[in-house]
């Protein structure tokens, strides 16, 4: 019996290709400094607004920062 695969008829997510302008190796140490730290606002403004919370370390502890600003201690 030969196996087939079918696409779903209803697809509800989108693939998207990364921003880098050229290679992380290729990158100057400040350019790959920036390249992080925008990554880091753009991972936090996605989980925002999809209502789900920045999950962090910070002096040990395992903290939840909510779009609204609070702060939770998970751990």
């Amino acid at each position: 019996m030969k196996a087939t695969t079918q696409e779903p008829a209803n697809i509800d997510f989108a693939l998207s290709t990364g921003t880098l302008q050229k290679p992380i190796y290729e990158m100057t140490p400040h350019e790959r400094e920036a390249f992080y730290k925008e990554m880091k606002t753009e991972a936090r403004n996605h989980l925002f607004s999809i209502g789900q919370p920045w999950v962090y370390e910070k002096n040990g502890k395992i903290l939840a920062e909510c779009a609204d600003g609070t702060i939770k201690v998970i751990r």
